[in-house]
């Protein structure tokens, strides 16, 4: 397991003391670490009222392409009995 947050990024700002911290962690299996284009956070993106901010995580994983022509089922029994 691997930390893909970037250390010391804060994502919470203490509401009476208005210091950030980041007490969160985006954790992810040490595969999945080279697929990360970004962990990072916004704090426009914060609601109103909250102390949290939203982690922002963009991944790019590869999607297999199907080539084959889909068989439609329209009349309701199974497949290849048409």
């Amino acid at each position: 397991m691997v930390m893909l947050l970037p250390e010391g990024l804060p994502t919470l700002e203490s509401m009476a003391m208005k210091n950030w911290i980041q007490p969160d962690n985006i954790i992810g299996s040490s595969s999945l670490e080279d697929k990360v284009i970004y962990c990072t956070m916004d704090p426009r993106l914060r609601g109103p009222g909250t102390d949290h901010v939203l982690i922002l995580t963009l991944l790019e994983l590869p999607i297999k392409k199907v080539d084959g022509v889909p068989i439609y089922n329209w009349w309701g029994g199974r497949l290849g009995n048409l």
